[in-house]
């Protein structure tokens, strides 16, 4: 061949390669948006050394919640709305899992073995699981010992040296850290071990977020430089060493304590036992437990030194909760049950997690395959970042994102854990701890040791402002000067810190003197914490079957005896209806439920004890009466775990299923056992056909109605939303749209039920008929209801109107006249969706003398509300309040929203009418009057109430299509008791409650106003039988299965079958059963 013509052979060969070469750095067609390009280097160039995450944030505001930057051959996606993080990285975790290869974090830092920077791979997939086991919540045991007694040290050593605070809030966790995983105190800033692994950290941080870490992981070509030209790499071998050598006499000595009798509990003990299971190393073993050391204590560290900064510059905010701390603690220290009492600490934390965050850009992801979003093409292999710290300043989730504002807060009751699961991401609440599946396991550790430190520290110290000896002013930290590095905290800045008060610093002093009381000279435990104690026990001593036990030592049965136990008896002063089960049971030890149920369940079901802080939040109930003994609860993360749950139960545990806690019948007070929280299971997706929607069974009512609303669909669904969406709808579901479309339950198209012997079936018209019609008003007794298909119906109405009414006595029959025409024989339009009312005493008011309170609520403008409501009008008020707003507001204006999910002793009675005997009414206030004037401590919650709903589209259906009985009866919205009566249309209830204080001898009083209160209502209709509605039964005298079943012969002898065949042992009988009369 001719040179020439080998010149020629060549040319296209260089052509395609240089074609090639121009495409690299650019962005190809499809994929999403984002900065201009420049070829090779794509957007290297425009990512800046520093504050890189101001950027990030500046491309989200440009480009949306998605967009890519080209780094040379490689991509990287930018996730930056809660929305795609959920769509993404948590509902398709499969694809997005996975880490992008960081050569100098993963092979140089960490010889390949630290589990942060791991790829989808086997290893970490035993690793995570590892983790899960040892740190969820499922599996985990409760520090609080360990956390009450640093965060006591920590307050002691900011009275001793307020200057020294970053160390010691990273003492601290560091402390924190090395007791739950080794077992062993973090007791001095001087600390080696404490010194070498935050020299560490820190300078590892600065590594992995270097330009020259990233070069290497864009040009794998440049790792084989010699490590003689390439610093880096010499100074990272040389780092992993140290590591590597700090966790493995952390963990050996840990192991050690094992074999000699002093171990304390902690991660370790439960690696030992998983090491001689799983045949790994030693060595595997050391950089598990080393990771979540640095994981978990500069995470937490750096969340509350963002918080003392923010302290500083928003003083108001320490003052407000400050305020709040003095109200309920006092001169005490606040502890782990003062959080319910304390929402504004509690949002506080919140407001910490979200404003310095800490990770500000997450840890990288990356694809395992391709993927398509928003009509987005995603390679497989782009790194995927979670842009955390624009996320949390978007103004539109966040109005005036930099400001630390805790009242965003203030309504938001959810952990981090329940804030990570919501199906709705504009519920949660930040994403510190990732997203997915490489989600921190340890946030529920996180959530406590946060509160704690928060505040105590505000309950002990002012954070004030350092006064400049050059400007006479206050200097103002720079909230935007952070380090850099893949962990970012505020640089240092002046901080003037001071006890409270002399009687303060004397309080923190005497309660870290009693705590070190518990430590011997070295600062370790001299013993066990009594609440930790069963942890060694459980891991020394292998498992064996409960009837095993009597075999083991005493000392290992006392351990266990701290533990409560599940017993099937405990009979209570229960209604005539209730049957105890026939079966014989057995008491079975909680870890034995722990250790057999737990190894069966999804990844994030929890199982929690009452030692655990989430117990209170958990067991919570709207009426306290008569409460069930609950000993466990298990919070399922997904449906298949319900049939596991209660297979696992079947013949030997009793089960509770609660949603919102709102049951009221005192045959909840005869149960004893396992609780099964649904709380996880809140999904909803609006089926494709537009006309249903699917929710699973743990939907709460204050959720369901926004997520339609705001996609253009109604429902009818409960009127209070304190209630979740399914319990009420199997008893029937009254609600402000059903003079249009019936009750919940007559919406129900489609049910998945689970059995009592563990059996999942499908419930419709179509499948199990005989129990879809039963399902429909006594759904109760036979199975749980892990999903549902509901009618949805267009939001057409874009407006409702309200209007506020208060009244004085005087005006009482004037004003049931005129809503006895409003409700004259089924005629309320069914545009007017209720009308609730009350009689109480309302002090701002009339002090001496109750006031009627009505509101109404109407599908539509004023301009037709109005028309309506015009003799009310005519009536002189004392004051109204009106307004037109949309739908999911009209609860907040109406009185039953959130704000009214109150726990208490609840005594009450209640009846249904279809008109108000006015004289009734007038004898009912008069009484109401002298029974405030004989109990003034009951006469404080003490309420007559009042409801009425058009009622059209509940008589439209069927009276025998389903088992709901009361078709032609007036129906409620959402107090905890009532009764109810036969025949016409509309709906009109009243009945009375009061709250029982605590620990007074008023109970009897109270439930004898109660019943005399709905014996004077009965009186006033004496041709009318007791009827009552299921959602409402309290176990009262007056009340029968007919009562709340029908009258009708036929419906309790159908629905007995029905239980006979799906539910023969009486499994579901605490909650109204049909098994006896």
């Amino acid at each position: 061949m001719s040179f020439s013509a080998g010149v020629y052979l060549l040319i296209p060969v260089l052509i395609l390669g240089l074609w090639r070469l121009s495409k690299i750095g650019c962005r190809p067609a499809g994929y999403p948006p984002g900065p201009p390009t420049l070829p090779i280097i794509g957007n290297l160039h425009q990512i800046p050394n520093r504050k890189r995450h101001i950027q990030f944030q500046r491309w989200a505001k440009e480009y949306g919640p998605i967009y890519s930057l080209i780094l040379g051959t490689k991509v990287m996606i930018v996730i930056n709305s809660d929305q795609a993080v959920k769509g993404l990285v948590d509902k398709r975790g499969g694809i997005y899992s996975s880490r992008p290869e960081s050569y100098i974090g993963q092979d140089v830092l960490s010889g390949g073995l630290r589990i942060l920077f791991m790829p989808d791979n086997e290893v970490w997939k035993m690793a995570r699981k590892l983790v899960h086991r040892i740190l969820g919540v499922t599996a985990a045991r409760s520090y609080i010992p360990y956390q009450d007694l640093e965060s006591k040290s920590m307050l002691f050593d900011f009275l001793k040296s307020p200057d020294d605070f970053v160390d010691h809030l990273r003492r601290y966790t560091a402390s924190l850290t090395t007791q739950i995983t080794f077992g062993s105190r973090t007791t001095s800033i001087q600390d080696e071990r404490f010194k070498e692994a935050f020299d560490i950290f820190d300078r590892s941080s600065e590594m992995i977020g270097s330009r020259t870490a990233a070069l290497l992981d864009l040009i794998p070509a440049l790792r084989r430089i010699p490590d003689f030209f390439m610093p880096i790499k010499k100074e990272g071998r040389e780092i992993h060493k140290r590591e590597l050598s700090l966790f493995r006499g952390f963990y050996l000595a840990a192991k050690k304590g094992l074999e000699d009798g002093s171990a304390k509990p902690c991660v370790c003990v439960d690696l030992v036992k998983l090491q001689k299971e799983e045949g790994f190393s030693d060595t595997f073993t050391s950089y598990l437990s080393g990771s979540l050391l640095q994981a978990g204590s500069e995470t937490t560290a750096s969340i509350l030194i963002g918080f003392v900064q923010a302290m500083v510059i928003f003083p108001n905010v320490a003052k407000t909760a400050q305020g709040e701390l003095d109200r309920v603690c006092g001169d005490r220290l606040p502890n782990m049950d003062d959080m319910p009492d304390l929402p504004y600490i509690h949002a506080c934390m919140k407001e910490s997690l979200r404003w310095m965050p800490g990770f500000m850009l997450g840890i990288p992801h990356a694809t395992a395959q391709h993927d398509n979003y928003l009509g987005y093409y995603i390679p497989k292999g782009a790194t995927v970042i979670i842009n955390v710290w624009g996320i949390h300043n978007d103004p539109k989730r966040h109005p005036s994102p930099r400001q630390f504002n805790p009242m965003r807060y203030i309504n938001d009751q959810q952990t981090s854990i329940e804030a990570a699961n919501n199906p709705d991401p504009t519920k949660r609440d930040h994403y510190v701890f990732g997203a997915g599946r490489r989600r921190c396991q340890g946030m529920h550790i996180a959530d406590r040791s946060l509160f704690l430190a928060i505040s105590r520290l505000l309950w002990a110290f002012n954070f004030d402002r350092v006064v400049s000896s050059e400007t006479g002013k206050a200097i103002i930290p720079d909230a935007e000067d952070v380090t850099e590095g893949i962990m970012s905290i505020p640089s240092p800045f002046p901080i003037r810190i001071a006890p409270r008060s002399t009687k303060r610093a004397e309080a923190v002093a005497t309660a870290w003197s009693q705590a070190a009381d518990l430590l011997d000279e070295h600062g370790q435990w001299k013993s066990v914490p009594e609440d930790l104690l069963w942890t060694i026990s459980d891991v020394l001593v292998p498992y064996r079957p409960f009837s095993q036990l009597k075999m083991m030592t005493p000392r290992f049965i006392f351990s266990f005896m701290l533990l409560a136990t599940l017993a099937v008896s405990s009979p209570l002063s229960v209604p005539s209806y209730f049957q105890s089960d026939h079966l014989t049971r057995r008491e079975v030890p909680v870890f034995q439920i722990q250790q057999e149920l737990g190894a069966l369940l999804s990844e994030n079901s929890l199982i929690l004890l009452p030692s655990n802080p989430l117990w209170l939040n958990t067991t919570k109930r709207w009426n306290t009466m008569a409460p069930p003994d609950i000993k466990v609860v298990v919070q399922p993360a997904n449906e298949v775990d319900i049939p596991k749950i209660v297979s696992a139960c079947y013949t030997a545990i009793n089960f509770l299923v609660v949603n919102r806690g709102h049951g009221l019948t005192k045959s909840l007070g005869a149960f004893k056992g396992m609780q099964i929280d649904m709380k996880q299971l809140r999904s909803m997706d609006i089926a494709r056909d537009g006309k249903s929607a699917w929710f699973q069974g743990g939907s709460y009512a204050y959720e369901v109605i926004p997520f339609l609303w705001d996609r253009g669909y109604v429902a009818s669904t409960g009127s209070n939303q304190c209630v979740g969406l399914t319990g009420p709808a199997l008893g029937g579901g009254h609600g402000r749209y059903e003079g249009l479309y019936g009750l919940a339950g007559d919406n129900i198209i489609e049910m998945k039920v689970v059995l009592a012997d563990g059996s999942n079936i499908t419930v419709s018209d179509k499948s199990n008929k005989d129990l879809f019609w039963a399902m429909r008003g006594a759904g109760h007794n036979f199975g749980i209801v892990t999903n549902l298909r509901i009618r949805i119906y267009p939001a057409k109405i874009k407006t409702w109107h309200y209007h506020n009414y208060y009244w004085g006595q005087d005006k009482l029959e004037r004003v049931f006249k005129e809503l006895n025409k409003l409700q004259d024989d089924g005629k309320t339009p069914p545009l007017l969706g209720v009308v609730f009312g009350q009689i109480y005493i309302d002090p701002s008011i009339r002090r001496d003398e109750a006031i009627l309170w009505f509101t109404f609520a109407y599908a539509g403008p004023a301009s037709e509300a109005e028309r309506i409501l015009r003799p009310f009008n005519a009536i002189d008020a004392i004051k109204d309040e009106m307004g037109d707003v949309p739908y999911p507001e009209i609860p907040v204006r109406q009185n039953t929203d959130l704000s009214n999910c109150i726990s208490a002793r609840f005594s009450l009675a209640s009846v249904m009418s279809q008109t108000w005997n006015i004289t009734t009414e007038r004898q009912l206030y008069n009484h109401f009057m002298r029974n405030v004037a004989l109990y003034p401590d009951l006469a404080v919650t003490a309420r007559l109430y009042y409801e009425g709903y058009a009622h059209q589209g509940v008589q439209a259906v069927d009276s025998a299509s389903t088992a709901y009985p009361h078709r032609d009866e007036y129906h409620i919205a959402y107090i905890p008791s009532y009764s109810q009566s036969p025949s016409h249309t509309d709906s009109a209830v009243s009945f009375f409650a009061t709250v029982v204080p605590e620990g007074s001898n008023l109970l009897g009083p109270a439930e004898k106003w109660a019943r005399e209160a709905r014996d004077m209502w009965y009186a006033g209709a004496p041709t009318r039988k007791p009827a009552t509605y299921i959602n409402y039964a309290s176990g009262n005298k007056y009340e029968s299965l007919k009562s709340i079943y029908g009258y009708e012969s036929w419906r309790l002898a159908r629905l007995r079958k029905l239980k006979a065949k799906y539910d023969p042992n009486n499994r579901f009988r605490f909650y109204v059963p049909v098994l006896s009369d």
